[in-house]
């Protein structure tokens, strides 16, 4: 069962194996690129030696004359485009040493993030084992408790009455004559009487019943209205309990120097906060000069274009056309085998070109898998699944979606999926559903410090709470909190439960 420290480093371990194909084809390409300037060069090579075979001598001084300024032509530019790939190599290089030194300031950082959160977590156990022992905390807990199900039993009658009155209130509600005596409140105090209408309505009340449908309907009204009335009232009641039972954890808490330790806490994951928008900057470096060295690496800057354009315009010339048909009229062995040469060196720039193409595909699929790994390792760190109270049960699952993920035979979207669903939070030293904790449907979790991030933004966001819910925690008799030395039963250490909402 992988902790999420250590799931953490999977995910690392498979973005440093993305980093390392995007390189590799990254070299593919180059390799291809450098191969279709070869071609070319050598291209004009074969042509000047046709070229002394079937020209004379005031023939072929100008054409080599022209071939050779081609070719220079295209070395200066070939050189020009050397040195600016040289620089963003060097760039490249300096982001790669950045982004490390940044994962070792992480490292150190997460470490002293786990220290505070372990010595935050002993100190809210050792309130917690206090607390268990304290009668005026026990009777405060049962205080809570009760009231708690007194309002959870007064909501539950007052919505089932409230359902039951929807269906039996529409017969009334049905019946036009009933409802507009209703409205104008007949036989009651706020009735306006006025002779005419007066004689009307007795005549409309004698022919709807409704002097005997009145009674039933009122109480129908009445008793849902009564019920949310009452339900409210014990849920306020509730409330109070339960606010006065959170300050006695929190004078416990703080006398155990729980304060000091929550701030330390905040201040380390404000450190590695920060480290983490260190490395999201890094990688965006990363990406635009990935993204200008793929021009480069693919032949698609304006030097390795012009430098290709100026020998293909040279070799489109004449006399090269007329030298290739005398070529194949002349019985000469030496022209034929260049005009093969020629032929075969052709293809071969055609399979370096598709072989290229094929590599930029690759290389773009790779650096789209790098890029939403970051994201999800952002997302990942944001909703604190790092931290030392996270657990993945299934470790092997999780290793095959990275797997699968860096094959591109999972998507993304799956890959946080999965990550989501596995996670656990796990009790260390302190139970969070002790005492308050262990509250449903009062909106919180109590004092205790549990690493459920706010609701956010991205994939992280959603279904976060102040404590986890969903399920039924783990408790045993009635007068403890669920401490370890308390009556209550709880979390042992290691148990895990899942994230979600309900309190």
């Amino acid at each position: 069962m992988p902790t999420g420290v250590e799931v953490l480093s999977s995910i690392e371990k498979t973005l440093n194996q993305l980093r390392r194909g995007v390189q590799e084809v990254d070299q593919e390409i180059q390799a291809a690129t450098r191969q279709q300037v070869e071609i070319r060069q050598e291209q004009a090579q074969q042509f000047r030696d046709l070229a002394r075979l079937m020209l004379d001598d005031q023939q072929m001084v100008p054409f080599s004359e022209a071939m050779e300024q081609a070719r220079r032509k295209a070395d200066e530019l070939l050189a020009r485009r050397h040195d600016k790939l040289a620089v963003l190599e060097r760039q490249l290089d300096d982001v790669v040493d950045r982004q490390n030194l940044l994962e070792k300031e992480r490292q150190a950082a997460q470490d002293k993030i786990a220290e505070a959160a372990r010595a935050l977590d002993d100190c809210e156990a050792a309130a917690q084992k206090k607390l268990a022992q304290e009668p005026a905390y026990q009777a405060q807990l049962k205080a809570a408790r009760d009231a708690d199900g007194v309002a959870k039993r007064a909501e539950e009658k007052a919505s089932h009455v409230g359902t039951d009155f929807t269906d039996r209130s529409k017969p009334y509600e049905n019946d036009r004559l009933f409802m507009y005596l209703w409205k104008r409140k007949y036989n009651t105090a706020q009735y306006q009487r006025f002779p005419l209408f007066s004689w009307l309505d007795s005549w409309v009340a004698h022919l709807c019943r409704y002097n005997e449908s009145r009674v039933n309907y009122a109480a129908i009204v009445e008793i849902p209205q009564r019920l949310k009335a009452h339900a409210d009232k014990s849920r306020e009641k509730a409330k109070r309990e339960y606010a006065a039972l959170e300050e006695m954890e929190k004078q416990a808490t703080d006398a155990e120097g729980a304060p000091a330790l929550r701030k330390k806490l905040e201040q380390a994951q404000a450190v590695g906060d920060q480290i983490d928008d260190r490395i999201h900057a890094e990688e965006e470096r990363y990406k635009a000069i990935m993204e200008q060295r793929n021009k480069f690496a693919g032949g698609e800057d304006d030097d390795f274009l012009q430098s290709i354009e100026v020998l293909v315009q040279q070799l489109k010339r004449e006399p090269i056309p007329a030298l290739m048909r005398r070529a194949e009229l002349t019985p000469t062995p030496q022209d034929n085998l260049i005009v093969r040469k020629l032929a075969e060196l052709e293809r071969s720039h055609d399979q370096a070109a598709q072989a290229l193409q094929g590599a930029k595909q690759l290389h773009a699929r790779h650096l789209d898998r790098l890029q939403q790994l970051e994201q999800i390792r952002r997302d990942y760190k944001r909703s604190r699944f790092d931290d030392i109270h996270s657990l993945f049960p299934d470790g092997r699952m999780i290793q095959v979606m990275l797997d699968n993920f860096l094959r591109g035979m999972t998507t993304a979207n799956e890959l946080w999926g999965t990550l989501r669903n596995q996670h656990r939070y796990r009790r260390v030293s302190a139970d969070p559903t002790f005492g308050s904790g262990g509250f449903g449907g009062l909106g919180g979790g109590g004092v205790w410090s549990f690493p459920f991030p706010p609701m956010s933004g991205g994939r992280a966001g959603g279904g976060f709470f102040p404590m986890p819910g969903g399920f039924s925690f783990p408790t045993s008799g009635g007068g403890g909190g669920g401490g370890s030395s308390g009556g209550g039963g709880g979390f042992a250490p290691g148990q895990d439960f899942r994230t979600g909402g309900g309190f």
